[in-house]
C-alpha cells in the first residue's frame, strides 16, 4: 500500500486526500468528507469500451499521442509511452489514479500529476480549466491570460500591491453557477522573476521556496510570494477575462472579442496539450458569460496606470 504524504485537504474547494502534495496550496483541513482520492498504481490500468485517439504535435518530429474511453462514471486517458490517467467516480467520490510508463524528474513529475492530471479532473467534473493569473475586488474576479512570460503574473502582483486579492496563478479554474461563471481561488502563491518582484512593490511579503513531495522527494518551487494574508479563500463571479500581449510600441490598444472569436482564442488558453470534445463543451458553456478583450502593451509596470483604468473600464 502507498503511504499518504498529505492530511487531508481542501484545494479547488474540494476535500482532497493524495499520495502526493498538489502545487496549490489551499486550506489545510484535517477533518471532512474526503471529495477526491488521488494514487498511483502499479498496473496500468485497461482500456475497456471503444477508444478515441487524439494526438497534438510537440515539435517538428514528435506527436503526442492519447487514447481515451469514456463512460459515464469513469474516464482513462492513456498518453503512450508518457503517463496513464484514470478517473473514477463512485458515490458521489472521485478516484484520481496514474500509472507512469517510466521514471521522470521531480519537475516534470509535478507537472504531469500535479497539473496536467488535475486540469483534466477538473475538466471532466466539468470545468474550465486555463493557463494565467486572477485577482479579486471582493466582488468581481478579473483574470489576465498570457504565453509563458507575457506578464500574467506581474499584472497580478501589480494589483494586489494596489490592494486586490490573489484567486489564481498558473491555474484559472472555472465553473457554471447558475447564469454565471464562478471563478474558484487555487493559490495564494504568486509566482515572479527577481526582476518583476524589484519592479512591484510587495516588499512586505516574504519570497519562500515552496516545497511539495512526490514519494519521499521534494520538489523546491522557487521565486513564489507568499500572499496568504492577501488572497482570497472564496469564489466569486468572473464575467471578464483580459488576453495580455507585448509589443515593441509605445501605444497601448485594446480589441474585444465577439463571442465566435473568443471561444477559438480561449482554446489556445486551456490548460492542457490535448483537448477533446468534453473540454470544448465546457468551454462554450463558459465563453457565453465572460467578455474576451485583448491588450498589447510594451511594459505592464511603466505603462500600470493606464492599463488599470482600462481594465477597471
Amino acid at each position: 500500500s502507498k503511504r499518504w504524504v498529505c492530511m487531508i485537504y481542501k484545494n479547488f474547494g474540494f476535500n482532497i486526500r493524495s499520495d502526493i502534495e498538489l502545487p496549490f496550496f489551499i486550506s489545510y483541513d484535517t477533518n471532512g468528507k474526503v471529495d477526491i482520492e488521488i494514487s498511483q498504481v502499479i498496473t496500468k490500468p485497461k482500456m475497456k469500451g471503444p477508444e478515441q485517439e487524439y494526438s497534438v504535435s510537440v515539435n517538428n518530429s514528435e506527436r503526442l499521442v492519447c487514447k481515451i474511453v469514456e463512460t459515464s462514471d469513469a474516464l482513462i486517458m492513456d498518453f503512450l509511452n508518457h503517463v496513464c490517467f484514470q478517473y473514477v467516480k463512485r458515490n458521489g467520490v472521485y478516484y484520481y489514479y496514474y500509472y507512469c510508463y517510466g521514471e521522470y524528474s521531480k519537475d516534470a513529475t509535478e507537472r504531469l500529476i500535479g497539473r496536467f492530471g488535475m486540469a483534466y479532473l477538473l475538466t471532466w467534473m466539468g470545468m474550465t480549466v486555463l493557463h494565467g493569473s486572477a485577482v479579486t475586488d471582493r466582488s468581481e474576479a478579473i483574470c489576465f491570460l498570457a504565453d509563458s512570460g507575457g506578464g500574467k503574473s506581474s499584472m497580478a502582483g501589480l494589483f494586489v500591491a494596489e490592494g486586490c486579492f490573489l484567486m489564481a496563478d498558473e491555474l484559472i479554474v472555472l465553473k457554471l453557477d447558475g447564469e454565471n461563471a464562478t471563478l474558484i481561488p487555487s493559490s495564494p502563491y504568486l509566482q515572479l522573476s527577481d526582476d518583476s518582484l524589484r519592479r512591484i512593490s510587495l516588499n512586505s511579503y516574504p519570497c519562500q521556496p515552496i516545497v511539495i513531495q512526490f514519494d519521499n522527494n521534494d520538489i523546491e518551487l522557487t521565486n513564489r510570494i507568499d500572499l496568504r494574508t492577501v488572497s482570497s479563500r472564496e469564489a466569486c463571479n468572473c464575467d471578464r477575462m483580459i488576453i495580455l500581449e507585448r509589443w515593441n510600441r509605445e501605444k497601448i490598444e485594446w480589441h474585444k472579442y465577439k463571442k465566435a472569436d473568443a471561444y477559438m482564442k480561449l482554446l489556445h488558453y486551456l490548460y492542457t496539450p490535448i483537448i477533446f470534445p468534453f473540454m470544448r463543451k465546457n468551454l462554450s458553456s463558459i465563453i457565453d458569460r465572460i467578455e474576451l478583450e485583448h491588450v498589447c502593451f510594451n511594459d505592464c509596470f511603466a505603462q500600470f496606470d493606464t492599463l488599470k483604468k482600462g481594465i477597471e473600464g
